[in-house]
């Protein structure tokens, strides 16, 4: 009941499908109305992953560092070395994980270091897209370029 009757609240849900989801057939599935405590939770939840993990997942090339297991294996199959322990490359590679443990770790960077297809991103001019792998279509809409600009000059 809180939920329902708290103004900026439901004011927030409004503008989140009103404003950022513009263009998206049902605002992109988030309610313009957030009535229940759980549904609240559940919201607040995806909004404060996608703008921390996600993001962060996405901006800092998680693939390129965990593609590689020696780098940042994702388990280790024996305890780590103590200071006094020799260091050799059998026990590096004893203790890297099995081929499946590896493969779904590979996976998971690379789907947390994909950009979603509707992502949008914000480029001063095509020579900041510097690993070209960002097209046209990722381009912001003239409004919100003219929004980006106005707070850049503030």
């Amino acid at each position: 009941e809180d939920v329902a009757q708290d103004e900026e609240l439901q004011n927030f849900a409004k503008d989140v499908v009103d404003i950022g989801f513009q263009g998206y057939e049902n605002g992109a599935g988030f309610p313009r109305v957030v009535s229940e405590r759980e549904k609240l939770i559940e919201y607040i939840t995806a909004i404060v992953f996608n703008i921390s993990v996600f993001h962060s997942a996405v901006n800092f090339q998680t693939f390129t560092s965990y593609s590689f297991q020696p780098n940042v294996p994702c388990c280790m199959t024996t305890p780590p070395p103590n200071q006094d322990s020799e260091i050799t490359m059998e026990l590096i590679l004893k203790s890297l994980p099995v081929l499946e443990v590896t493969f779904f770790a590979i996976n998971l960077a690379n789907v947390l270091g994909s950009f979603s297809p509707v992502e949008r991103f914000f480029l001063e001019d095509h020579s900041m897209n510097k690993l070209g792998i960002i097209g046209d279509n990722m381009a912001v809409a003239p409004g919100q370029e003219a929004c980006i600009h106005r707070l850049i000059e503030k």
